[in-house]
């Protein structure tokens, strides 16, 4: 993208426009952009990713507030990086990392009397509502879209930067709904936050996918060309909306278009604005201390509707009806509370589940394997961790799209599925990374189990959506726990994972099976 591109529902540009060359914001620090280099290439071994992180002292702290927060914890304490690469992966740390590294270089730069404290307040309260909205929805990486939500207003910041005499009519504008906001800033910069976001986000690092959601998330139909950033985009709209009723004020339009979004989700999925407003300000609470944001108290569901009920009693007639539609709403809070109850059960089974291939996500495969473990140890049962990577898959997105892409991860689940035994588990860990845990797999059975499976994925060809077929070999890196040997679940992700990285890097399509000659560095 070469210039920034004002919306077409705003007014005419009158100030320059600009490329990237003529920004002004400093580079993010070589240490940390070496992180993010690494946790996007997926040949990088865990073990060196953790490496890395421990080389910069700031973004250790960084890594382990968050792994022990509510946007990202495991359900368990983590104490070293070590341990937080193993039970997040390396998504996730990309994602930490780049929250840094916004963090700290937008703190070392003068904006001027532009309110950065308010601002990141702002950017925290949608961070917090794409993360509850993310959970809600099963998307597949709520720390994603946790980050994502911190990010998208950043152009704000660069304004402020680029035009210092303008920081405070900018800071004004902070506290217009979202269409009179872009539309004022097209006025005074030429331009909109959006579209100065698309010009820095590959500059620090930003994922495409991350990129293309923030920039397409204000467009009246958002239309990406894969399901995963389209959900994403869609998330960070409504966290857009779900703000505006505090940064700005709870008017009736303002209910009306949070709503509207949410009734507008896809997958027919019902989430109640209650819900999401005041989970969002328990996560604001929650995460305010381990990003260092400082936050004033949040106003709750109940809060903002009382506003909103003055502010309908002084409008004209038009707004009548929606009126009595809140006070409705107020008498039946007792009746909708008992209801997300029954319906937070539902969203508790999603929440284990893998949303594109119906496999256990990556929470749920730890929280199997640490079972296993534990009866390895205390009852003598062994078990076999199995990691699956599908070979240059990447090919299989850039050549045939996102979807074909798509529908080889799904018809490799159900191969497996189909391959496994009733007391294993299949999971995915992301990406095109799938594991299986072989409950009672004996040490010496494990390598020939994972033989069959490499075996019966490349046998066949996938067939496409557009009924192309494609040949995808797999690569395989196993451990075995042995009857009565003791073994964290840290120390058997990081075994098979040490398997599987030595197998990508002697050819592909094999199997490798754990040895202690590969812990050496």
């Amino acid at each position: 993208m070469s210039e920034l591109v004002a919306s077409t529902a705003t007014p005419p540009a009158t100030r320059p426009r600009f490329g990237p060359s003529e920004l002004t914001l400093p580079s993010p620090p070589l240490g940390l952009a070496l992180v993010l280099e690494a946790a996007e290439n997926e040949d990088t071994s865990l073990q060196r990713l953790g490496w890395l992180i421990n080389r910069e002292p700031s973004l250790t702290t960084h890594v382990l507030k968050l792994s022990n927060s509510a946007a990202y914890s495991v359900g368990r304490q983590v104490s070293s990086v070590s341990q937080a690469t193993v039970y997040l992966g390396a998504r996730t740390i990309r994602n930490m990392t780049l929250s840094h590294i916004v963090r700290t270089v937008s703190l070392s730069v003068d904006v001027g009397t532009f309110d950065t404290t308010l601002f990141w307040e702002h950017s925290l309260r949608r961070a917090g509502a794409a993360h509850v909205l993310a959970t809600r929805l099963a998307f597949d990486d709520p720390g994603e879209a946790f980050t994502a939500g911190l990010i998208q207003d950043l152009g704000l910041l660069v304004m402020a930067v680029q035009w210092p005499d303008l920081a405070p009519e900018i800071e004004a504008a902070m506290a217009l709904p979202i269409d009179e906001r872009r539309a004022r800033e097209v006025a005074l910069t030429g331009t909109t936050h959006d579209a100065i976001f698309a010009l820095i986000a590959d500059s620090w690092g930003v994922p495409q996918e991350i990129t293309r959601a923030i920039a397409e998330h204000h467009a009246e139909v958002i239309k990406l060309p894969n399901r995963r950033g389209q959900v994403l985009a869609e998330i960070l709209r409504l966290s857009d909306a779900v703000a505006d009723l505090t940064q700005v004020s709870p008017t009736p339009d303002a209910l009306t278009r949070a709503r509207g979004c949410l009734d507008n989700l896809r997958g027919g999925k019902r989430i109640s604005l209650e819900t999401v407003i005041d989970e969002t300000v328990r996560a604001m609470s929650e995460m305010s201390s381990a990003l260092e944001i400082r936050v004033r108290p949040q106003p709750s569901y109940e809060e903002l509707i009382r506003v909103a009920h003055r502010v309908v009693a002084k409008v004209s007639a038009r707004y009548e009806d929606e009126t009595r539609r809140l006070e409705a709403m107020l008498a039946q809070q007792v009746a909708l509370r008992r209801d997300l109850e029954s319906k937070n059960e539902q969203l508790a089974r999603l929440a284990t589940t893998d949303p594109l291939t119906g496999v256990a996500n990556r929470r749920a495969l730890c929280d199997h394997l640490d079972v296993a473990l534990q009866r390895a140890r205390d009852h003598g049962e062994p078990v076999t961790l199995l990691m699956i990577d599908l070979d240059r898959f990447k090919l299989v997105n850039d050549t045939h799209g996102h979807d074909a892409g798509d529908a080889v991860l799904k018809e490799t689940a159900t191969r497996l599925s189909g391959a496994l035994r009733g007391g294993d588990v299949l999971g995915r860990l992301g990406g095109e990374e799938f594991a299986v845990v072989l409950v009672g797999c004996l040490p010496e059975h494990g390598p020939y189990v994972a033989e069959r499976l490499r075996i019966m994925l490349g046998l066949r060809p996938f067939r496409l959506p557009s009924g192309d077929l494609v040949k995808v070999t797999t690569s395989i890196g196993g451990t075995s726990v042995a009857p009565g040997q003791a073994l964290t679940l840290e120390e058997t992700l990081k075994r098979s994972d040490l398997a599987l990285y030595a197998c990508k890097h002697s050819g592909r399509n094999r199997v490798s099976w754990y040895t202690p000659e590969l812990e050496a560095p």
